[in-house]
C-alpha cells in the first residue's frame, strides 16, 4: 500500500510540474498564469479524486475480508476458521486437497472483496479515460500553433498517458497482491489446501531440452518478422513513386523488392511453423511423460483419494491443451510480440506524433486483456475439473457395464453424466458473454476509433507539409499491422492463461512428493540371498482415507523363513491390512508419526526394515496373489512376465541372451539365470514351469496361439479360475523368497476354487522351506496344513498357534470358528469347504472329543 500512494504523489507531482511547463509560452503574460495552472489544479483533482475514491474501495475490501478471516469460530463462520486451524486429515495424509464446499459466509467474503476491488479498477479506469480524452483534444482537434509550443505540448501529454498507464497497471497488481492475504484463508478454507498456480516459466522450462529446435524457430522468425514489417513500407514507396515520379518504370524497383522480401518471408515463415509443429510434439510427450512417471511413483494414499477418470482426463485432455498452446500459441505469441516492437520502430520513424496517437488505445486493452485472462484462468480450472468428474463417470460405468447392465443403471448413470456436462456447458456459457465484451472492446472498437484518429491527425500532417501521402498509406498499413498483432497477442494470452490454468493440476500432480518415499538402495547378493525373515513389531495402522478408524494397533507377528504362517479372523479385522504393509504399499512407521493415519512401528525383512530396500529388488522377492487378480491387454506369456521385461531392457537381454531385464541381483531367479546364449529359451522354460505349478499350463496350450494368446482389457477373455491361475504363476516366474496370498479363492467358483487351491497347496507343499508364505485362507484344509496360524480380530492378533495347539484352547478364537464350521453353522465362509474335506480322525486332530457347539452369532468367522 505504501508503494502505491508514492506512486500516486509522484505521478501528481510529475502532472504538476509537466502541466506548467507546457501550458506556458515565452510570451505568456503574467496575468494568464494563474489560469494555466488553474487548468493543471483541475486534472489533479481529478486524479486526486478517481484514485482516492480507488483507495478507499481498496481499503473497504480489505477490511471486510480481514474481518470474516478473523472471526471468532462460532455459528456461520465455523467452517471458515476451523480449516485455518486444523488442516484436513485425509489431505495431509493422500496429499490431495479436500473438496469441502465453500462456507457462505466465506463466499459473501470473497464476493464483496472482489466486488471492491472491481469498483477501484473502475473508478481508476474514469479518471485515466477523462485524462485520455483531454489529451486526444487537445493534441487533435486544436494543436498549438507555435512549433516549440507543440512539440513541448506533445511531449506533456507523452508523459501524462504514459503514467497514468503506468500507474493503472501498477495499481492493479498491488490491488491483486494487497487483496490476497485476505482471500487466501478464505480459498484454502474452502478448499482444505492452497493450490498450486502454475507460471509460464514452468511451461518454458519443459521445453528447456529442445533448445536447438528454439533457436531455428527463433531465426525463422525473426527473419520473417523482418519481412513482414518491411512489406508496408515497400507499399508505400510504391506508391510515391507512382504519384509523384514522372518516370513509369520507377516503381520497379521496390516491386522487385516487394517479391524478393515476400519469398524470404515466406520462407521462414514455413522454417518457423514447421519446427513450432515439432516443438509442440515434443512438448507434449515429454508433459505426458513426466507425469505418468510422478503418478507411478506416488503412493496408494493417492490413488484411494483421487479417481481414475480425473488421472486420464489430466494425461488425456489437459496435457492436450497445453501441448497445443505451445504448438500454436507461442508461437505466434513471439511472432506477434517481434512484430510489435519491429512495427512500432517503424511507425516512430514514419512520425512520432502519429505514433503517439496511434498507441492511444494500447492502455485499456493491456489492461481489458489482464482481467479477462485472469477470468478464463480461474474458469479454465472449473471446467477443466467438470471435464474431469464427467469423464470418471464415464469410465466407471463403462469399466463396469455388466454390473450396469445387471442393475439397469443406465439411465442413472445418464443423468450422473448429463449433470457434469451442464455444469460444464454454464460454465462455457460464462466464458462466451465475457468473450462478447472483450472483443467488442479489444478487437472492433478501440482499434477503429484509433484508426479514425490516425487518419484525422494524419491528414492534418500531410496538409501542413509535415508528411507525404505514401507514408500515411505505410503508416496506415503499420497501424493494420499493429493491431492485428496486438489482437493476436490478446487472443493467445488468453489461450495461454487457459493452457496455464489446465496445467496447474498437472504440474501439481508432477512437482508433488510421494508420501511414501522409495529412499533404500539396500539389496543382497548373490552369496547372501534374502532368508525371507517377515516380522512386524508393534505396528499400528490406519488408511489415509479413513485416519480415525485404526486397522491395526499393536500388531506384532513373526514369519521365520520357509515358514506358512496363514492369517484368519473376521471380515475388517486387519488381515489383509498386514499383507499390505509387508508389500509396502503403505508405510506404517511415516504415516502414524504425522499423525493422519498410518503406523508406529516397524515392518521388516531379514531384520532390516522395508524401506531401506531398493523397491525393484524387494518387489521381486516378495511377490503377491490378491483376492482380484488384475491382468492386462497382452499376452499371457508377457503377463507372467510382468516387471520382469521393461522395454528398455529386452531388447538388451535379448542382444545377450542373459537376465539382463530381471535385475534381480541376489535374487533366487537371478541366480538360477544360464550364461548368455540360452536367455530367451531359458525364460520361457521358467514361464512354462510357472504355469505348470500354478495348473495352468494345459488351458494354456490348448488355446490356438498358446502362451501368445491376447488376454483381452482386465483379463475379459479368460475365466475367473484362469486369471488366478496365471495370477499365481505371475507370482511364482519370480521364484519369490516371500509369497503372499490374499485369500486368491474367494472369488471363484467351486469348479475354479478346487483347481486353484490345488495349486495353492501343491505350491505351499513344494516350497519346502524355499519360500516364505503368508496367507488369508477360507479353506480349513489350507489353514490346517500351515506351519502356525495367527488369529487377528479388531486390529490386534487375538493368538497364534499350530493347529492342534489352537484346538486345545476350548474357548479360543480358532477353536470357536473350526466347531462352527463343522456344526455347518451358515455364518462362516469356511462352511462351504468344510464338507469337501473333513479333518481326518486317524491323524490326531478329531475334533468330536472337543467342548460341544455353542448357539448364538459366531465369535470369530473366516473371510
Amino acid at each position: 500500500m505504501t508503494i502505491l500512494v508514492v506512486v500516486w504523489l509522484a505521478d501528481a507531482l510529475v502532472h504538476l510540474a509537466l502541466a506548467t511547463c507546457a501550458h506556458e509560452p515565452p510570451t505568456m503574460r503574467p496575468w494568464r498564469r494563474p489560469f494555466v495552472l488553474g487548468d493543471s489544479v483541475v486534472d489533479l483533482a481529478a486524479l486526486a479524486l478517481g484514485r482516492g475514491v480507488a483507495l478507499l474501495a481498496l481499503l473497504l475490501a480489505l477490511r471486510r475480508g480481514a474481518r470474516a478471516v478473523r472471526a471468532p469460530p462460532s455459528g456461520g463462520l465455523a467452517p471458515l476458521a476451523e480449516p485455518l486451524l486444523e488442516p484436513v486429515a485425509d489431505a495431509s495424509a493422500a496429499g490431495a486437497p479436500s473438496a469441502a464446499p465453500e462456507p457462505p459466509a466465506a463466499a459473501r467474503a470473497r464476493t464483496l472483496a472482489a466486488r471492491a476491488r472491481l469498483a477501484s479498477r473502475a473508478w481508476l479506469g474514469a479518471q485515466v479515460g477523462y485524462i485520455v480524452a483531454k489529451c486526444l483534444a487537445r493534441l487533435v482537434v486544436g494543436p498549438p500553433a507555435e512549433a516549440a509550443l507543440r512539440s513541448r505540448e506533445a511531449y506533456f501529454w507523452a508523459a501524462i498517458g504514459f503514467s497514468s498507464a503506468l500507474c493503472l497497471l501498477e495499481h492493479s497488481a498491488l490491488c491483486a497482491r494487497a487483496l490476497e492475504p485476505a482471500l487466501r484463508p478464505v480459498r484454502d478454507a474452502a478448499a482444505g489446501a492452497p493450490a498450486r498456480r502454475t507460471r509460464m516459466s514452468d511451461v518454458l522450462a519443459l521445453c528447456a531440452p529442445d533448445w536447438p529446435f528454439f533457436v531455428q524457430a527463433f531465426c525463422g522468425l525473426t527473419v520473417a518478422a523482418v519481412g513482414e514489417s518491411l512489406i508496408p513500407y515497400l507499399y508505400g514507396e510504391i506508391l510515391n513513386e507512382i504519384a509523384l515520379s514522372a518516370d513509369p518504370a520507377a516503381f520497379r524497383r521496390p516491386m522487385l523488392q516487394l517479391v524478393l522480401t515476400a519469398a524470404v518471408t515466406g520462407l521462414a515463415t514455413g522454417v518457423r511453423g514447421a519446427t513450432f509443429t515439432v516443438l509442440g510434439a515434443r512438448f507434449s510427450t515429454r508433459l505426458r511423460q513426466r507425469l505418468l512417471d510422478a503418478l507411478l511413483r506416488a503412493e496408494l494414499g493417492f490413488f484411494d483419494v483421487t479417481k481414475t477418470g480425473e488421472i486420464s482426463s489430466r494425461l488425456s485432455a489437459d496435457c492436450q491443451k497445453v501441448g497445443d498452446q505451445v504448438e500454436l500459441n507461442v508461437n505466434v505469441f513471439v511472432r506477434s510480440l517481434l512484430q510489435v516492437v519491429l512495427t512500432t520502430a517503424a511507425m516512430v520513424a514514419i512520425n512520432w506524433r502519429l505514433g503517439l496517437v496511434a498507441f492511444v488505445s494500447v492502455p485499456p486493452i493491456v489492461v481489458a486483456s489482464r482481467e479477462f485472462g485472469a477470468f478464463i484462468r480461474a474458469l479454465t480450472k472449473d471446467y477443466q475439473k467438470a471435464l474431469a468428474d464427467s469423464t470418471a463417470v464415464a469410465e466407471e460405468a463403462l469399466g463396469a457395464m455388466r454390473t450396469v447392465r445387471a442393475f439397469a443403471a443406465e439411465g442413472e448413470v445418464s443423468a450422473a453424466y448429463g449433470r457434469d456436462m451442464a455444469r460444464y456447458r454454464s460454465l462455457v456459457y460464462r466464458e462466451a458473454a465475457a468473450y462478447f465484451g472483450y472483443s467488442a472492446l479489444t478487437f472492433t472498437f478501440l482499434p477503429y476509433c484509433c484508426a479514425c484518429l490516425v487518419l484525422y491527425y494524419g491528414a492534418q500532417l500531410v496538409h501542413q507539409g509535415g508528411m507525404r501521402p505514401g507514408q500515411l498509406v505505410s503508416f496506415v498499413f503499420y497501424l493494420q499491422a499493429l493491431q492485428s498483432s496486438f489482437n493476436s497477442l490478446a487472443s493467445i494470452y488468453t489461450g495461454l492463461t487457459q493452457a496455464v490454468g489446465a496445467a496447474d493440476k498437472v504440474f501439481e500432480w508432477i512437482e508433488r512428493e510421494p508420501q511414501l518415499q522409495p529412499r533404500g538402495s539396500l539389496r543382497s547378493t548373490d552369496s547372501t540371498p534374502a532368508r525371507g525373515l517377515v516380522e512386524l513389531r508393534d505396528v499400528h495402522f490406519a488408511y489415509p482415507t479413513r485416519p480415525e478408524a485404526q486397522v491395526l494397533r499393536g500388531v506384532s507377528l513373526r514369519a521365520e523363513p520357509g515358514e506358512v504362517l496363514a492369517l484368519c479372523g473376521a471380515s475388517g479385522g486387519g488381515k489383509s491390512s498386514v499383507l499390505a504393509l509387508v508389500q509396502r504399499w503403505y508405510d506404517a512407521a511415516v504415516a502414524g508419526a504425522g499423525g493422519g493415519g498410518g503406523g508406529a512401528g516397524g515392518v521388516l525383512l531379514d531384520g532390516i526394515d522395508v524401506r531401506e530396500y531398493d523397491s525393484r529388488w524387494f518387489h521381486h522377492n516378495v511377490s503377491v496373489v490378491s483376492q482380484e487378480p488384475t491382468l492386462f491387454s497382452r499376452t499371457i506369456r508377457q503377463n507372467v512376465l510382468l516387471g520382469l521385461e521393461p522395454p528398455d531392457e529386452l531388447g538388451a537381454r535379448r542382444r545377450t541372451g542373459g537376465a539382463l531385464a530381471l535385475g534381480l541381483a541376489g535374487g533366487a531367479l537371478a541366480a538360477a539365470a544360464p550364461a548368455a546364449g540360452a536367455g530367451r529359451a531359458w525364460m520361457q522354460d521358467e514361464v512354462e514351469r510357472a504355469c505348470r505349478e500354478a495348473n495352468a499350463h494345459d488351458f494354456i496350450v490348448g488355446f490356438p496361439k498358446g502362451y501368445e494368446t491376447e488376454v483381452g482389457e482386465r483379463g475379459v477373455q479368460l475365466s475367473g479360475g484362469q486369471k488366478q491361475r496365471i495370477a499365481i504363476a505371475r507370482a511364482l516366474v519370480r521364484r519369490p523368497r516371500v509369497l503372499l496370498l490374499d485369500e486368491a479363492t474367494s472369488a471363484l467358483d467351486t469348479e475354479s476354487e478346487a483347481l486353484v487351491q490345488g495349486a495353492i497347496d501343491e505350491m505351499i507343499e513344494r516350497s519346502g522351506g524355499q519360500m516364505t508364505v503368508l496367507v488369508i485362507a477360507h479353506r480349513l484344509s489350507t489353514i490346517r496344513n500351515a506351519s502356525r496360524i495367527a488369529v487377528i480380530a479388531n486390529g490386534v492378533v487375538a493368538e497364534v498357534g499350530t493347529h492342534d495347539e489352537l484346538l486345545r484352547r476350548p474357548h479360543g478364537a480358532y477353536a470357536t470358528l473350526v466347531r462352527m464350521q463343522l456344526s455347518g453353522h451358515k455364518s462362516g465362509r469356511l462352511t462351504q469347504m468344510a464338507g469337501t474335506e473333513p479333518p481326518r480322525a486317524d491323524d490326531g486332530r478329531a475334533l468330536g472329543a472337543h467342548a460341544p457347539v455353542v448357539d448364538g452369532p459366531p465369535v470369530l468367522a473366516a473371510e
